[in-house]
């Protein structure tokens, strides 16, 4: 059998937040690779009448370089031909899935 990966038109910003690290990750694919992932832990600070935001400089995070959806594809070509489990199964499918289908609840 044959495996075809449709090519879709590449991300070229996404910026998820995360809560447990107090930190934002951007990914922007219109950047030179050095550039490509840019962590910022931003911070609150709460001590005053009102709180007021306090500005991380950015921390870059390497990236390999190369087609992210191509290098998918192989990996799933290669662990089908090899009888693996693929790094992202589909029980990881279903967990994200799972988070994604959680209503966003506005911040108290």
């Amino acid at each position: 059998g044959a495996c075809f990966c449709k090519l879709a038109t590449p991300i070229q910003r996404a910026a998820p937040c995360g809560s447990r690290r107090k930190a934002m990750a951007v990914f922007d694919d219109t950047v030179p690779w050095a550039e490509k992932l840019a962590l910022y832990k931003h911070k609150i600070d709460m001590s005053g009448p009102v709180p007021a935001p306090v500005k991380a400089d950015v921390e870059y995070v390497k990236v390999p370089e190369g087609e992210p959806l191509k290098s998918e594809c192989q990996h799933f070509i290669d662990c089908v031909k090899n009888d693996q489990t693929p790094l992202t199964d589909g029980a990881e499918a279903l967990a994200v899935l799972r988070v994604l289908a959680v209503p966003q609840l506005p911040s108290a």
